[in-house]
């Protein structure tokens, strides 16, 4: 356990797992931040705690970071792996991780539990629905214009489950007015 959260090791590795939490409206939203720290979007996402599983880590990190209550959660198939061997990346170097994994869990918003929040740096992030296809714009631009590699990484596997999440609008399996995506 590092910091509280879950360390698993896979041979010589020691693997640390995040959580993305894609918080959809019944109307076509998606839970967001714009212009977070980085002048990217973000999305609730987080380290899985020891001893927590990832549906119960999606639910605290949707509540701490953005003050949403969500429900109905599950875990998507798609998931990234980042190798750190070849990065530069302080905290988790520093901290023996040397594979990070994010994996994606759908949600329904519930509702707001009205505070700002703040993050460990003391930034105030605004969450708040957003229309999916600005989601998706924003995340492409992202890809197109950071030089971090675990941005791309990020940027990428989210485009990925964007993807997942279109195909289950046109199945039906998520709000009616998401087949207008």
């Amino acid at each position: 356990m590092v910091n509280g959260e879950k360390v698993i090791r896979i041979g010589k590795d020691r693997v640390r797992t995040r959580v993305e939490v894609y918080a959809l409206d019944y109307y076509g939203g998606m839970l967001a931040a714009l212009g977070g720290p980085n002048g990217y979007l973000e999305l609730p996402a987080g380290a899985v705690d020891n001893g927590e599983d990832l549906i119960d880590a999606a639910k605290r990190e949707t509540a701490e970071e953005a003050g949403w209550v969500v429900f109905d959660c599950k875990e998507l198939k798609t998931q990234s792996k980042f190798d750190y061997a070849d990065c530069e990346n302080g905290w988790l170097n520093k901290n023996g991780f040397t594979i990070e994994v994010y994996k994606a869990v759908v949600c329904t918003i519930d509702k707001y539990m009205p505070d700002t929040r703040f993050n460990s740096e003391g930034d105030a992030r605004i969450y708040k629905i957003v229309p999916i296809h600005i989601v998706e714009e924003e995340t492409h631009r992202n890809l197109n214009t950071t030089t971090d590699t675990r941005a791309k990484a990020l940027c990428e596997f989210r485009l990925e489950v964007l993807k997942q999440l279109k195909l289950f609008a046109l199945e039906g399996l998520v709000g009616p007015k998401w087949n207008k995506w």
